[in-house]
């Protein structure tokens, strides 16, 4: 790929998985027990795993 390609996948990607980027942009880590954080970094990474 030439780095247009490379540029327009990007873009796509940004908007594709906007839903999961204001999800991370939410969540409040500082109040988070340790098993909280990594069930939401588990479901996170299953939505982004789904997704291709």
């Amino acid at each position: 790929m030439d780095e247009v390609d490379l540029t327009q996948m990007s873009l796509f990607d940004t908007v594709k998985d906007d839903d999961i980027l204001e999800e991370l942009k939410t969540i409040d880590v500082g109040n988070l027990t340790p098993i909280e954080a990594l069930n939401k970094l588990y479901e996170l990474q299953n939505k982004i795993k789904n997704r291709w």
